[in-house]
């Protein structure tokens, strides 16, 4: 499914790195907005209709939908 890494790769993994990351928020006007987050992770398992689940730990609460046209409410906007 995905090439093999390069011979770089795989030694590169094990010294010393500081990993990035960018979490956009592609809202339902085409808008795409980065979010600050604080922690989060990506659970992959190919043997489910949705293979891969996010969770993502943002340190402002005003993200916390409480309507559903919220910024991060449950339908239509997306994390990337």
């Amino acid at each position: 499914m995905y090439p093999p890494p390069s011979d770089r790769f795989l030694p590169t993994l094990v010294e010393s790195h500081t990993p990035a990351t960018v979490v956009q928020l592609h809202k339902t006007d085409g808008t795409v907005v980065e979010l600050e987050h604080t922690a989060g992770r990506v659970t992959v398992d190919r043997g489910q209709a949705v293979r891969r689940t996010a969770s993502v730990t943002v340190p402002d609460t005003s993200f916390i939908p409480r309507t559903p046209t919220e910024q991060l409410a449950i339908y239509g906007a997306k994390l990337r």
